[in-house]
């Protein structure tokens, strides 16, 4: 389903029955097409997921358009495992709000956010059936942004995979608060920031299992 809009956008209790099995897209596109714009998408089920029928290259879960440029919620999604991600933000011009939801094993991110003032409040991450051969099901990616923020999550995870949340150079300011993370003797890192990377405040963080690192920079 593509659903792109002028100014207002309402998506709302839709249940996608089914597993993906195509080698590229995914079951739900979302957008902005005006800087003014404003949405809302929420009470969404797409937990049957996907399976990987090309390398890693498979369908992403819930995709925000490249041209999106407003301001979209997205709100108590369930999201199951897809092999690209699980909510992908694809262009850094608007702003995402992720409210709740149960993101599960999807490859690359979980949700993988970009956008000035973006942020994932009280959503829960689970990552403990991993895809074979990949290895990067961390739960949260942040990409681009000034002042994102990551606050209230719960992260549980039993993968061999290498950390759980991960901030790239063009994340020019971040906050991350109140996370918890459940994390087995598979999982390297808490928090990875790439070098590059500005200033990330971390606030009120629980890490319980064997990481190697709570917070890493490199």
């Amino acid at each position: 389903m593509e659903l792109q809009a002028s100014n207002n956008l309402i998506a709302r209790g839709i249940n996608i029955v089914g597993t993906h099995d195509t080698a590229s897209k995914g079951s739900l596109l979302v957008g902005l097409q005006t800087n003014s714009g404003t949405g809302i998408v929420e009470n969404i089920d797409i937990s049957d997921g996907d399976v990987d029928t090309n390398n890693g290259n498979g369908g992403t879960g819930l995709l925000v358009s490249d041209y999106h440029q407003g301001n979209i919620t997205i709100r108590d999604v369930h999201v199951g495992p897809f092999p690209d991600n699980g909510l992908y933000v694809s262009g850094a011009n608007g702003s995402v709000h992720v409210e709740g939801g149960v993101f599960e094993n999807a490859n690359v991110a979980g949700v993988r956010l970009k956008g000035d003032g973006s942020t994932i409040e009280g959503a829960q991450f689970i990552v403990d059936e991993p895809f074979e051969g990949f290895g990067a099901q961390r739960p949260i990616r942040l990409d681009n942004g000034v002042g994102m923020e990551v606050r209230n999550c719960d992260i549980d995870m039993d993968a061999p995979v290498t950390e759980a949340l991960r901030i790239l150079p063009n994340v020019e300011s971040a906050v991350i608060a109140d996370v918890t993370m459940e994390l087995s003797d598979q999982v390297r890192d808490g928090i990875a920031v790439t070098q590059g990377a500005g200033p990330v405040t971390v606030d009120d963080l629980e890490v319980n299992g064997n990481s190697r690192y709570e917070v890493y920079e490199y």
